[in-house]
C-alpha cells in the first residue's frame, strides 16, 4: 500500500508556499495603494490645473479690461 500522498510536506515547503502566498497578499495591497494614490494625485492634479487655468483666464481678462479702461 502506497501512502506517498499522504506523507506530510516538508516544513521548507510548507514555509515556501507561505511566503509566496503572503508575497501576493502584500503585492495585492501594495498595488491597491498605488492605484488609490494614483487617482488622488490625479485628483489633485486636475484640481490645480482648474484653478491655475481660471487664473490665468481671471488675470488676462483683467488685464486686457485694464488696458481697455486705461
Amino acid at each position: 500500500m502506497d501512502v506517498g500522498f499522504l506523507r506530510r510536506p516538508r516544513p521548507s515547503q510548507v514555509l515556501g508556499y507561505n511566503l509566496k502566498v503572503l508575497q501576493g497578499v502584500i503585492l495585492s495591497k501594495e498595488t491597491e495603494r498605488e492605484e488609490k494614490t494614483r487617482t488622488t494625485k490625479h485628483i489633485d492634479q486636475s484640481k490645480q490645473l482648474g484653478a491655475k487655468f481660471t487664473r490665468n483666464v481671471w488675470v488676462r481678462s483683467y488685464a486686457e479690461a485694464k488696458a481697455r479702461v486705461t
